[in-house]
């Protein structure tokens, strides 16, 4: 996170551990988000074997650029999604997600 962020990231309440106690500072609520939101993949994953799919849909590939402009034009604090996350949290953590976030589109 960049200096003066810690104002805004403070807005984001504690978050909860399995454990039941919660997180204490910045690193760990990027930690538990990104835990999350981006799990570890499993050892062992198993082929689905063949699928039938639709005819694609050819439209152009997103820029990462794009997706940023969208980032920035929301409004931090605005309409969180269906997690309950605003976007000042995307926007917070968006140097570690920006190319996760771009694959998935």
């Amino acid at each position: 996170m960049k200096s003066g962020d810690d104002a805004a990231f403070g807005k984001v309440p504690q978050l909860g551990r399995a454990d039941g106690t919660k997180t204490t500072n910045h690193q760990e609520q990027a930690e538990k988000l990104l835990a999350k939101f981006f799990p570890p993949l499993p050892d062992n994953i198993e082929d689905e074997g063949l699928q039938h799919r639709r005819a694609p849909v050819m439209m152009p590939d997103l820029t990462l650029e794009e997706v940023e402009r969208q980032l920035w034009a929301t409004k931090s604090w605005k309409a969180p999604g269906e997690d309950g996350l605003p976007a000042i949290v995307r926007k917070q953590i968006w140097p570690l997600i920006k190319h996760d976030v771009l694959d998935i589109f």
